[in-house]
């Protein structure tokens, strides 16, 4: 889905890491929370209860290199409603990575800057929370 009107980013720090394991080649595999991997400069997709290390600004197969914004503000692609304000967290299955609310303080990778639906894309400020 198209982000809303009004998406935007401003990443002020961004890292290349390595996708380790999982693909994330598939156009619904930008803009997700991502976790470090086993080793060193490694990433994966970030699921409930990890802790978020930032969000994918590109896609990748196994031992290819994306980009991983870890400052600033960033888009990131929804599993459910939130409304601005709202802090978001990683979810698991087959939406691992999306965001969704959590409503446990400092259980969170980022704030919502907008409000959206499932499966849009939208502005949020990382935060590197805490995971739940």
């Amino acid at each position: 889905m198209a982000a809303p009107s009004g998406a935007y980013e401003n990443v002020l720090l961004a890292k290349s890491m390595t996708v380790s394991g999982n693909d994330l080649s598939a156009s619904t595999d930008i803009h997700i929370f991502c976790k470090l991997g086993d080793a060193e400069n490694d990433t994966v997709p970030a699921a409930s209860g990890d802790l978020p290390i930032g969000i994918s600004l590109g896609t990748g197969s196994d031992g290819q290199d994306i980009n991983v914004a870890l400052v600033g503000i960033s888009k990131i692609r929804l599993a459910g409603t939130v409304k601005r304000g709202n802090p978001l967290k990683p979810t698991s299955g087959t939406n691992d990575g999306r965001a969704v609310k959590t409503t446990h303080i400092g259980a969170h990778g980022a704030i919502a800057m907008q409000d959206g639906a499932s499966g849009e894309v939208i502005a949020c400020l990382i935060t590197q929370g805490f995971g739940t």
